[in-house]
């Protein structure tokens, strides 16, 4: 327990170690840690199989630590950012059929989402260029981590962290409750 917080001041006797700088980046790695267990743990939640449950989180996990080199890779143009966003919300429509049943409250929130990119992509098309390796590096969990490990406490990522914690939680619950019930 205690060898941890320790670790960083018995390395000050082998050169200069800034003990802000480790300190905050073993805080920001637990509380990282912490908000990938959170998202398998909602990915366990949906599964009735735990082999398969990690078979998915895995590479869930691996695609949020290669998301911003992906996004080096990825179409930046508008049409190709409307197109990514038209699936992500029909994707958005199955988990929500998937976690309440209601097929109805599904399809009209994909559908919602639908024209609203619809409407703004026909508004102004230019705002969707880039738009979607913006976001790709905007969610990774481990780009937030490495301005930490650089020697900057960004509470923004510490807030960041705690919300995809939060948010994860609550949804492993809704499933599980849902399950329960069922």
């Amino acid at each position: 327990m205690h060898r941890v917080p320790v670790s960083a001041v018995f390395l000050r006797q082998f050169g200069d170690v800034y003990l802000m700088t480790s300190y905050g980046s073993l805080l920001t790695f637990f509380i990282m840690g912490a908000a990938l267990i959170a998202v398998g743990t909602f990915i366990s939640s949906l599964t009735e199989n735990q082999g398969f449950a990690a078979g998915i989180a895995i590479p869930v996990i691996l695609f949020n630590y290669y998301s911003v080199s992906l996004a080096e890779h990825i179409s930046a143009s508008a049409m190709g950012s409307v197109i990514s966003l038209c699936a992500l919300a029909v994707i958005l429509g199955l988990v929500i059929r998937f976690l309440t049943g209601n097929e109805g409250l599904a399809f009209s929130v994909s559908l919602l989402l639908i024209i609203i990119i619809g409407i703004a992509g026909f508004v102004d098309i230019s705002s969707f260029e880039g738009l979607l390796p913006k976001i790709m590096n905007r969610l990774s969990l481990f780009e937030r981590f490495y301005s930490f490990v650089n020697g900057v406490f960004d509470f923004t990522s510490i807030v960041y962290f705690i919300s995809v914690i939060v948010f994860f939680l609550f949804l492993s619950v809704q499933s599980l409750e849902k399950r329960r019930y069922n």
